[in-house]
């Protein structure tokens, strides 16, 4: 223990004497005058006050150094999830593994600090031993790395000395602990539970489909069956909805232990979130059945999109175009050249009305008859999005008959054609049309053959926007390329130049940019498709299908009148289950008008869930919708504890691998290691006194009966 001051101590001193010669000097004479003992006193109590406030002036600072020791803390990471259940043959064999491991590590490592970490998808402490009553081994998911790193940083402040991890190996989420292991701050000691020998079983192990689907199209599916000593039975798989039976086959297994594919297809006859059962018969000494099926959530669509292409005359870049919308079953092109005759050569002219996307390549044509284009005008006015790609047959004098119906109009119109390049805007650059593949590099538009462009005079319109102009000869113009419009729920684009079929047949130097033309195209349609939304309450949860034991999230957004987000507002939502119960949540804002929910895990399952939010007891909106919430599948998909892995996780942290019979000779290894050992502190703890009142009190004290003694005496 130290004494030290902010001031020098010899200040401290010469102060000390100044005190000493004022309360002498003050009663040398005093009137009536004290003589003895009395001057003496009422002398040393001056001095002892101002002595003891100089003191406190100068900041004494104490410090106190003493030595502490810290006890070796090791973390013990238990597996609580439901493939260990599995591994061991049932949860009440999986809890006593864990009870008599933990039992013998605390037994072995007397010295130690053990701290119980129970982990799945989550990670939680666990207060002691007796706390491993309440494992259930319920958790849907495994993510041993995740544990590791939340021990650790639990636990990075102590005498930190090891990890004993508890676990059959199985993750399915987070990352692969070995990355973890590779960079662990202490060894990792792993003790692998559960049987690692193979299992007689046979299990779902994949299904593979489409997420989005539409009614009355076939949707296919591609099932993974796996087995493991079943070979040469024959099985059954099917597929399912609320217990119809939908596509089934059977398949002889192969002799060896493996996987078998089984194509299926169903047709959907219903719209929304459909939910599909995928199963396989069961066979008998089957180790579990739990894997024996596998539940997958389709979002059914009324229908196609439906496309009519319009086409002035066959040309390359007719065929450029249909090739980048494609021939998926999201889309139903119909195309319509006109022929030179007249008419069309696919035959009458149909109603623009009955498409969702009008797109115009080298149309209207010299000829065109004058009522197609109104029927086309009449189409976009009601909203029909329409892209207009300039070709070499259009007619401009005809196309200025669909006026306002596009977002450009050519105002002098001139034969003269140049080849030029497309620069985009400032506002191009940052317009999503323009997010192409990954890998694509940023000079496409430099790079790629030149486009033709024309001597025509563009009026655009005033609510356009023009993302792309032209460039004759690296001199830019501004000649709009590009332009697109969004006008009160409705929206056109137009591409002012065309040779795009060679940016569809580039030459092997330039494959890298094969991905621009049918990109470009593609991200076009869906924005001229993407719906307005203009709905004041926006509700929505984070995924429309979540995985059993996901927890289910809500977010969205709420506007004013005036399109300006609501801040404050409340926000409810009813869950309504599969078997029609509600659920009730509010959501909490979390700034500029947005809103977030946690519903927790739920059973799986379609649910339909209505939001409605009010402010100041006034009803700003309401929204719909559905989710879904799939089966629980992942823990039943390995059935047998990895022990390469856990070894593996030992050797790279420089930890010891064991089995649950070995714990005892782990923790003699542990022991034996040096690794248990108390750690050494010093700990420094400082006192400011000029902080501490009792000096004051003291101070007060002796001026207290100073004063006292003083008006006894009649002193003035």
């Amino acid at each position: 223990m130290s004494l030290s001051f902010g001031l020098s101590p010899w200040i401290l001193v010469g102060l000390g004497l100044l005190a000493a010669a004022g309360a002498i000097w003050m009663y040398r004479g005093t009137v009536p005058r004290i003589q003895g003992a009395s001057r003496y006193v009422l002398s040393g109590l001056r001095f002892l006050s101002l002595g003891l406030l100089i003191f406190l002036l100068v900041e004494p600072l104490l410090t106190r150094t003493e030595e502490e020791s810290d006890r070796p803390v090791l973390g013990v990471l238990l597996d609580d999830s439901q493939s260990l259940a599995v591994a061991a043959g049932d949860s009440a064999a999986a809890a006593q593994m864990m009870t008599d491991a933990v039992a013998a590590l605390a037994a072995g490592l007397p010295g130690a600090d053990l701290r119980l970490f129970r982990f799945g998808g989550r990670t939680e402490g666990l207060g002691s031993l007796a706390d491993l009553d309440s494992t259930r081994f319920s958790a849907g998911r495994t993510d041993i790395a995740g544990a590791l790193t939340e021990a650790a940083a639990s636990l990075e402040t102590e005498n930190f000395r090891g990890i004993v991890l508890l676990s059959d190996g199985r993750y399915n989420a987070g990352q692969n602990p070995l990355h973890a292991a590779d960079r662990y701050p202490v060894p990792i000691h792993t003790v692998t539970l559960g049987d690692t020998t193979s299992r007689r079983d046979v299990q779902i192990r994949r299904v593979l489909t489409n997420e989005v689907a539409y009614r009355e199209v076939a949707l296919p599916m591609e099932v993974g069956v796996r087995h493991d000593g079943f070979g040469g039975q024959r099985v059954t798989v099917r597929v399912t909805n609320r217990g119809q039976v939908l596509s089934q086959d059977q398949v002889v297994l192969p002799a060896q232990p493996g996987e078998t594919t089984v194509r299926l297809e169903v047709v959907p006859d219903t719209t929304g979130l459909v939910r599909y059962d995928v199963s396989v018969s069961r066979s008998r000494d089957e180790f579990t059945y739990r894997n024996n099926s596998q539940s997958v959530t389709i979002r059914v669509l009324e229908s196609r999109q439906r496309i009519l292409l319009l086409a002035g005359a066959p040309d390359p870049d007719l065929t450029a175009v249909r090739m980048a919308l494609g021939t998926g079953d999201a889309m139903q092109v119909e195309l319509m050249v006109r022929s030179p005759a007249g008419g069309y050569f696919q035959g009458p002219f149909p109603n623009p009305a009955d498409f969702d996307l009008l797109v115009l390549q080298g149309y209207p044509s010299t000829g065109t008859s004058t009522s197609d284009l109104d029927r086309i005008a009449a189409a976009i006015q009601d909203d029909t999005p329409v892209l207009f790609l300039l070709g070499p047959s259009t007619d401009l004098r005809l196309m200025q008959r669909l006026g306002p119906a596009l977002p450009v109009q050519p105002r002098a119109i001139r034969n003269g054609r140049i080849e030029g390049t497309a620069v985009l805007s400032a506002a191009g650059r940052q317009h999503p049309i323009f997010d192409l593949a990954a890998g694509v590099p940023a000079d496409a538009w430099t790079v790629l053959p030149p486009l033709t462009v024309t001597d025509v005079t563009w009026q655009s319109a005033p609510d356009a926007q023009i993302l792309a102009t032209a460039a004759i000869r690296n001199v830019p113009l501004d000649d709009p390329v590009l332009v697109l419009r969004r006008r009160s729920g409705s929206r056109s684009a137009a591409l002012l130049a065309y040779g795009g079929w060679r940016w569809n047949n580039l030459p092997p130097s330039l494959e890298v940019y094969d991905p621009v033309w049918s990109g470009l195209i593609g991200n076009v349609v869906q924005w001229l498709a993407a719906p307005e939304d203009d709905r004041p309450v926006r509700i929505r949860p984070a995924a429309s299908v979540f995985e059993g034991g996901e927890h289910v999230e809500f977010f969205g957004q709420v506007y004013d009148e005036s399109s300006q987000p609501v801040t404050g507002a409340t926000v409810d939502i009813d869950v309504r289950t599969p078997n029609g119960d509600n659920l009730p949540f509010a959501m909490r804002s979390i700034g500029s008008g947005r809103y977030r929910a946690d519903a927790g895990t739920l059973p799986e399952g379609t649910y339909t869930y209505t939001a409605s939010a009010s402010s100041d007891n006034q009803e700003l909106g309401t929204d719909r919708g559905t989710f879904s919430v799939g089966a629980l599948a992942l823990e039943f998909r390995d059935t047998r504890a990895d022990a390469a892995l856990m070894r593996q996780l030992s050797i790279r942290s420089g930890g010891e691998a064991v089995f649950p019979n070995d714990v005892a000779t782990l923790a003699g290894a542990i022991a034996a290691s040096g690794a248990i050992v108390p750690r050494q502190r010093v700990v420094t703890s400082s006192i400011r006194l000029w902080h501490r009142y009792p000096f004051l009190a003291v101070i007060m004290v002796l001026l207290t009966i100073e004063w006292f003694m003083r008006k006894r005496r009649g002193l003035v």
